[in-house]
Formats: C-alpha cells, sequence, structure tokens
C-alpha cells in the first residue's frame, strides 16, 4: 500500500515536471520581426566643420523590439541607417542613445506571452514562472537588505544574455558606422571592462553606460550615482568622483544619467577631468510628468539655490534650469552637450522627453513627438 501511495505521487510529480517545462518552453526563442514605427522627427543645430557632432537617437521600442538579439540589433541598425543617409555620421561622430535601452534585455528570449502582455507586471510574472528554479537559485543570494528583491533576482538572473547582448550590439554598430556610442543603460552585477569589453560578476546591481569607440573598443563605463526612489530598491549607486571622462575621435566625452546631471558634484568632476561635450542618457515613464509641479530633488536635499522654485517650476522647467542646460556651460565650461530620452510603447510605461541640445550660447529642444527622433549637433 505504502508503495502504490509513493509511486502516485512520484508519478504525479514527474507528470507535474513534465507540464511545467512544456509550458515554460511553450512560444520560447520564437522569431519575432522587430518593430518599426513610422513617426519620426529630427533637429540639427549648427554646420559640419570637420570637427564632429553629437547625435542623438531617442528610439521608439516595443517589447518585441527584445525578443532576440538580431530583433534589438535590426532595430537600432535602422536608426543608424537613417542617421548616415542625412550624412551625419562620420569618424568623429558621437551617437548617444537613452537610459534605460538595455535595462529590457532582461525578455530576451522569453514566451511569447511577456512580448504580449497588457501590463509590465503580468510580464513580470512570466518571466519569473517560466524561469522559476533559476530565479529562484538567485532570489536565495540576494542581498537580504534590498526592498525589492525581485527586480534584483530577474535582472541577475539574465545577467549572461544582457550583458552579452549589449556588448554585441553596440560594438557592432559602432565599428559598422565608424562612430563613438553612448550606448544609453542596461542594469548588470558588478560591471567591468576586461580586455576592452564588457564583463560582470555576482555581487551587488549598478545602472551603467557603456561608451564604444569606432573600432568597436568599449572604452568606457559610467556608473550611475544619483539614483531614483524605485531604482534605491535594488540598484547600488556608483560614485560621482569615479565617472570618467572617455577619449573620443573628437575630444574627451563626459556623460552623466539622468539625476547625475542635476548636482553639481558631477560638473566639478567633469572640469576637473577636462571634459569638453557632455552626453545625457535619461528615461521618463511616467505620462504628462513633464508638467507636473517641480517636487525639488526627491530622494536627496534640494541646493538651497534651488528651494524657491520648488512646486512653482514644472518638471520641464526645472530640467532647463537646474540640469545640463545651464550647469554644463556654468559650471564645466562644456558649451556643446545633447539629452535623449528612451521613446517607445514598453506595455504601460509612459515615454516623456523630447531631445535636449546645448550649442554654445543656444539652447534648443527637439519636437514633443510620439514616435522616435533624430537630432545633431554639430561641433
Amino acid at each position: 500500500m505504502f508503495k502504490q501511495r509513493l509511486l502516485i505521487i512520484l508519478g504525479t510529480l514527474m507528470l507535474g515536471w513534465a507540464l511545467y517545462v512544456i509550458w515554460s518552453n511553450k512560444n520560447r526563442n520564437i522569431a519575432l520581426p522587430p518593430a518599426d514605427v513610422q513617426y519620426r522627427s529630427f533637429a540639427e543645430m549648427g554646420r559640419d566643420s570637420g570637427r564632429g557632432n553629437l547625435i542623438g537617437i531617442q528610439p521608439y521600442m516595443l517589447p518585441v523590439d527584445y525578443s532576440s538579439e538580431e530583433a534589438f540589433f535590426q532595430k537600432l541598425n535602422g536608426y543608424f541607417a537613417e542617421a548616415r543617409r542625412k550624412g551625419w555620421l562620420n569618424r568623429k561622430s558621437i551617437v548617444v542613445l537613452p537610459e534605460n535601452i538595455g535595462l529590457w534585455l532582461v525578455i530576451v528570449g522569453e514566451k511569447r506571452e511577456v512580448y504580449a502582455a497588457p501590463k509590465l507586471q503580468d510580464a513580470i510574472h512570466t518571466l519569473t514562472y517560466s524561469n522559476f528554479f533559476t530565479y529562484l537559485s538567485t532570489r536565495l543570494q540576494a542581498p537580504q537588505e534590498l526592498k525589492d528583491p525581485t527586480s534584483y533576482s530577474l535582472l541577475a538572473m539574465k545577467a549572461a544574455d544582457m550583458a552579452n547582448i549589449y556588448q554585441q550590439t553596440f560594438s557592432h554598430l559602432a565599428s559598422t558606422y565608424d562612430v563613438t556610442i553612448v550606448a544609453g543603460t542596461t542594469v548588470l552585477p558588478e560591471p567591468a571592462i576586461k580586455e576592452q569589453k564588457l564583463a560582470y560578476e555576482s555581487g551587488a546591481l549598478y545602472s551603467v553606460s557603456g561608451v564604444f569607440l569606432p573600432d568597436g573598443s568599449l572604452a568606457g563605463l559610467v556608473k550611475k550615482a544619483y539614483l531614483s526612489k524605485q531604482e534605491q530598491t535594488y540598484i547600488t549607486p556608483g560614485t560621482i568622483q569615479d565617472v570618467p571622462v572617455v577619449y573620443t575621435p573628437a575630444g574627451k566625452l563626459g556623460v552623466l544619467i539622468h539625476q547625475d546631471s542635476w548636482f553639481p558634484q558631477a560638473y566639478a568632476n567633469l572640469r576637473e577631468k577636462g571634459a569638453c561635450m557632455l552626453a545625457v542618457p535619461a528615461n521618463i515613464t511616467l505620462n504628462n510628468y513633464l508638467r507636473l509641479p517641480w517636487e525639488g530633488y526627491q530622494n536627496y536635499p534640494t541646493p538651497a539655490e534651488a528651494r524657491a522654485d520648488v512646486n512653482k517650476l514644472t518638471e520641464a522647467e526645472a530640467w532647463d534650469k537646474y540640469s545640463f542646460p545651464r550647469r554644463a556651460p556654468e559650471e564645466a565650461s562644456i558649451t556643446k552637450a545633447i539629452g535623449v530620452f528612451l521613446k517607445g510603447e514598453l506595455w504601460e510605461l509612459g515615454a516623456e522627453g523630447q531631445p535636449l541640445l546645448l550649442q554654445g550660447a543656444t539652447y534648443k529642444k527637439g519636437q514633443t513627438t510620439p514616435g522616435a527622433s533624430l537630432s545633431c549637433i554639430w561641433l
């Protein structure tokens, strides 16, 4: 009797396991075509004087664009090809992509249901349950002090795919188009440069942007120092004094990721290291956010100079007054700078922001558009 019950239990477990394996692998790694978008706007400042240019790409991304390495590459390659058709690309070009462009590589190679999910939380549930045992392994290794161990575990679980695709895609694009690329950000555990390539180890997560040179080598890795409230629940901040200035064919380039561009300490670091150009990858995921009253520096003390403007300026006006358009020239003598934001339909997340262009004494905003945009500042 005992043996019979044991066999029933074992048979049930084996059947359950077989059904789980079938379900978790069904509709996975199916080739999905990269999505395109017909709405594009363009902005250009200055003329080609042979000194190069800063090019901002605000790609319009959908979940399906992260379904495979090929889909991700082909979507971005389309924007680079369009910039080349406009005559913007040369060896001294620096192409800037937005914050979090590489974050969503966390869903690469997953079930079709992840890309079709109506809400991000639905996609996360499918991602978690279809990789349950791998997820459980990383969850058990997550630092205990984290407020959001789920996000940490999912990103740590997919770190190998994310690092590899980020490295391969942007190295290939840089060498193919013979340009420098500020590759937006991804999130990886203990990221580092080894043999001019992106590497990682187990440990704390960081939001990082790689800078790839025209030969495809990874020349700089910038860790975000000032994190949003949500990011602080699973990401470890870098140190603003450690943000590098990268030598490019067009000159010395600084990179400040989103909130980092609001802090005087960032510009002191750039000034000390001699940066002459600035790239700002950014991302806003709440629709109409830029029209809301500005609440100050939120997770950090608002500088005394800005306190009188809290709840008086809009978020957009605060970007103009307290981010790089004013701080870069005044505090670091940088008069060539560009900021770009991620666009698209990533589940229910919003996609606010227009290109911000600084050339000498002229500050210009690109068009507000629901689709992709390309911008160019000639140096």
